[in-house]
């Protein structure tokens, strides 16, 4: 039994200490990631994984005879090499890049460095007076550092950064606001007060009063304005598509170009697993991030665990157990918190982030005080969609109007909340020095359905309310505050204009063109937005030009073509004869678009959707 005990005190003791070392190092470098319950999670996970392998080992000692001094000797020398090979193995490969050649050598470097460590340990019969003083330092500078990150706010102001790595452009910044009407916005016409932050933006910069979406829901949506390519080129338009790596995405070539470059995402879609990080030197995603990201405890355990699982089942479990999930509103401030931390770290070398924002998404949970536009607060939220179709020709089950005001009601609340989020990051980069050196784009994936058309969410159409998105540019040397453009464009424009603005070569493979003519006022921008929504039963698509829009939707071999007039019925109410001579140079262009694209396209990637991610997408209504 003593030998049990010394084993088990020894290996508390190191696992503590080992505890405050991770604490210290989350501290230092994502000070946002802390907090008293972090702490406690840390220390735990530690102490258990020490407690069990103590008790694992005093029992083998007591097995041997090898009586207290030498089950304590045993203990010391598993939990000291097991802690220092997590500690030493993950802070080497945090310096590196996924696909560095140098890995393997951290690795080996990490294993052998901690096996010495716990050969020192095994000769410890009882801590050395200098030992014990080191133990005592880092127990205080874990503690100082924890409550330091519990207090520290806002990160100084930086100015006069200089900047490295040979990239001349500015910053840039890509703010992309999930399921977000750019009717439901003051700047673009709304009545109710849900974007003030938003608004005042609008004013600051450029606004383009008829941006298109590519596509109507999440992934290939992103994923055109990442590439500059129509989805049908890029392929990822199908839920288990990847984006192909024969793809160049954004971040890419701006890195190419001497730009550090990261992604907060707080969409399922939007991840590694889709493809989402070429080119990516910091990948930051709600899911797989947070408390789990920055820990050396957890990142060892998803590695050792993915070594026996490549699902990784053990860890993830366990990251859920702790995180939780969190619901959309909740992870705008997480993604936000871990963006101005990152830009506080890059010390004035040149940036691209892409900020994926997710508040206005189903299902709609405004909290108080943004719930301020619920007409009626004892009326019962509609928590899921009512019955929708996924198919051409079909429609959703309605709902009574009391229900629908307020399904209305509370995404215009989560507008307001992400509204919030986002004026207060403009105030934290301004604070930071960096706001008018950065090109901030402030964009959305698509829009949402409010029975507009006989049909609730994203991804049924190609109407006004799914592909007309806000896009806004504030850059002041170059967008000029109060500009008011009514050209029709695109998302996949943002990428050719970054493109020109960092000074990178362009581009013959996108199929966006640059908007810094348009700003300038001078002529050759097409004037015409193309979006398709392409599933494994049909496709619809649709091309405006000025104010003519035609819609051509196929499922299996059933066919409709139709044609609006938007001056006149800017919400598509009213279809007009789409087999008539004028409408016919319209669908002429719309079948070459197709067919350009067609003849342009990369070969097709099939991702992995395991259990977690399913349960993710279930819980945003993209799978029945």
């Amino acid at each position: 039994m003593s030998a049990l005990a010394g084993a088990l005190g020894t290996a508390l003791a190191i696992g503590g200490l080992f505890a405050l070392v991770d604490v210290w190092q989350v501290a230092v470098l994502d000070p946002g990631s802390l907090s008293p319950a972090t702490v406690c999670w840390l220390a735990g996970l530690y102490l258990g994984a020490a407690g069990a392998a103590g008790c694992l080992v005093g029992s083998v000692g007591a097995a041997l005879g090898l009586g207290e001094a030498g089950a304590r000797r045993l203990s010391a020398t598993v939990v000291a090499g097991g802690g220092a090979a997590i500690v030493l193995s993950e802070v080497g490969l945090r310096q590196l890049q996924p696909l560095s050649a140098w890995r393997p050598l951290v690795t080996l470097a990490a294993v052998l460095a901690a096996a010495l460590m716990g050969l020192v340990a095994r000769r410890w019969r009882r801590l050395p007076p200098l030992v014990g003083l080191l133990g005592i330092a880092l127990y205080a500078a874990g503690a100082v550092g924890a409550a330091g990150g519990f207090a520290r706010g806002e990160p100084a102001e930086v100015t006069g950064g200089t900047r490295s790595g040979g990239a001349h452009g500015p910053n840039m910044l890509v703010v992309l606001i999930d399921t977000l009407r750019a009717d439901h916005l003051g700047a673009y016409g709304y009545e109710r007060p849900t974007s003030p932050s938003i608004d005042a933006f609008a004013r600051d910069g450029a606004q383009f009063l008829r941006a298109y979406s590519q596509s109507t829901w999440t992934k290939p949506a992103t994923a055109s304005i990442l590439t500059g390519r129509y989805p049908r080129q890029h392929q990822a338009y199908l839920e288990k598509a990847k984006l192909p790596e024969s793809e160049l995405l954004l971040p890419e070539a701006l890195r190419a170009v001497g730009y550090r470059t990261a992604v907060f995402s707080g969409n399922p879609w939007v991840t590694r697993e889709w493809g989402f990080d070429q080119g990516v030197d910091h990948f930051v995603s709600i899911y797989d991030e947070r408390f789990a990201r920055v820990t050396l405890f957890m990142r060892s355990l998803k590695r050792l665990d993915k070594l026996v699982d490549d699902k990784a089942r053990v860890y993830n479990r366990l990251k859920l157990w702790i995180q939780g999930e969190l619901s959309t509103t909740a992870r705008d401030p997480v993604v936000t918190d871990t963006l101005v931390s990152w830009v506080h770290a890059q010390h004035g070398a040149p940036f691209y982030a892409h900020l994926h924002l997710m508040s206005p998404h189903h299902p709609y949970d405004p909290p108080p005080p943004f719930d301020r536009f619920v007409p009626d607060a004892t009326h019962p939220p509609v928590t899921n969609y009512p019955k929708k179709s996924y198919f051409f020709f079909e429609q959703g089950a309605p709902l009574d109007p009391a229900a629908r005001a307020d399904m209305i009601a509370r995404y215009d609340g989560d507008i307001l909340f992400v509204d919030g989020v986002f004026g207060s990051l403009l105030e934290r980069l301004r604070a930071l020095g960096v706001l008018d050196d950065t090109v901030i784009v402030l964009i959305s994936d698509h829009g949402e359905e409010f029975y507009d058309h006989r049909n609730w969410g994203h991804g049924q159409s190609v109407y006004e309310e799914l592909t007309r998105v806000p896009l806004l540019i504030r850059y002041p040397s170059r967008f000029p505050a109060g500009l008011r453009i009514d050209t029709p464009v695109m998302t996949v424009d943002v990428m050719p204009t970054l493109l020109e603005l960092a000074g990178a070569p362009p581009l013959d493979s996108l199929a966006g063109r640059s908007l810094l003519p348009l700003v300038a006022g001078a002529p050759g921008h097409g004037g015409e937005a193309y979006s398709e929504l392409i599933y494994r039963y049909g496709e619809a698509r649709g091309l405006v030009e000025g104010s003519d829009k035609v819609v051509s939707m196929r499922k299996d071999e059933e066919r409709r073509t139709e044609r609006y007039d938007l001056a006149t019925d800017p919400r598509e109410q009213h279809a007009l004869d789409a087999a008539g001579p004028a409408a016919a140079p319209l669908v002429e262009r719309l079948d070459a678009l197709t067919s350009w694209s067609e003849a342009h396209r990369s070969a097709a990637v099939e991702g992995q959707m395991d259990p977690e991610m399913q349960k993710r997408l279930k819980a945003l209504g993209y799978l029945e």
